[in-house]
């Protein structure tokens, strides 16, 4: 997708998530969700970890309605928070949650802080923008040298996994197969030469379907490779890395028992410094 395609794309899901009624109604539905999740629970305990300021302060960019503040703030005593998120209305949620902390309406790829930041996460964020690489400068930009990146971001690492924004297409061979080796050549190209292009998904079932699932939105397909190469290129480092297990061959299965010998051949394309997954949670240091 060139750079037009991606602009137009960007627009029409700004559209979506400022007018379509869907969308608003899952935020109003889901407030009593329970976050932090307890992916985020073992982020926030590697970050704190890994945190050398005494009194730190913390960004969270694409805060939503503010529900992992507090987990967050509970393992590092003293220290400041600052969410950002684009919507108004997830925001307004969050002030009346948490009115002791603050939450600001902000373009989180466009936010310069006046003073870079001790710790910046953003979880199940990065695949919902169509300039994960502006995100990633943002993250860059906002954050102190020597201080910590966490990110929680879903991930296609295997060829073959079609993304939950394309749901609607998993029983149409044709569209699999051509989205599995145009894949395979995309993931190949990014773990073996120097090129690094961000994988965007057209036309998400959100902008062709009223029914709401999950995810629906999710416009940008990572891999681990591509995720850590774009995050060095930022001068960030791997300091540790988790993820969601891959699915086990079930015992007697042909396909799955097939479907294991291809991720075990597929793990020489992975990055060396992060799992093969399909959830990935990564601590980053700025250098």
């Amino acid at each position: 997708m060139n750079e037009e395609q991606r602009r137009r794309l960007q627009d029409r899901m700004t559209r979506y998530y400022r007018e379509t009624a869907v969308y608003h109604q899952n935020i109003d539905d889901t407030v009593g969700e329970v976050r932090p999740s307890d992916e985020e629970k073992g982020l926030f305990r590697a970050l704190a970890a890994r945190c050398m300021a005494e009194r730190p302060s913390v960004v969270e960019l694409g805060c939503g309605r503010g529900l992992t503040a507090r987990g967050i703030l509970s393992l590092l005593p003293g220290a400041t928070y600052e969410g950002y998120d684009a919507s108004p209305s997830a925001i307004a949620l969050a002030k009346k949650a948490a009115p002791d902390l603050r939450f600001e309406v902000a373009d989180i790829a466009a936010l310069r802080l006046a003073r870079p930041a001790d710790v910046v996460y953003a979880n199940y964020v990065l695949e919902h923008t169509v300039f994960p690489e502006h995100v990633l400068d943002a993250c860059a930009a906002n954050t102190k040298p020597g201080g910590l990146l966490g990110l929680i971001v879903p991930l296609g690492d295997l060829p073959w996994e079609i993304p939950p924004s394309k749901r609607d297409r998993r029983r149409d061979v044709p569209y699999r197969v051509a989205f599995a080796l145009s894949r395979t050549l995309h993931l190949l190209r990014t773990r073996y030469t120097s090129h690094v292009d961000p994988s965007i998904i057209d036309e998400p079932i959100a902008l062709r379907d009223d029914a709401w699932q999950p995810d629906d939105d999710l416009v940008y397909w990572s891999s681990g490779i591509e995720l850590v190469k774009l995050a060095r290129q930022r001068g960030f480092d791997v300091a540790w890395a988790t993820g969601r297990p891959l699915r086990a061959p079930r015992e007697g299965h042909a396909l799955d028992a097939a479907r294991d010998r291809l991720q075990r051949i597929w793990r020489v394309t992975a990055s060396p410094e992060v799992p093969l997954t399909t959830t990935l949670s990564v601590v980053f240091r700025k250098r």
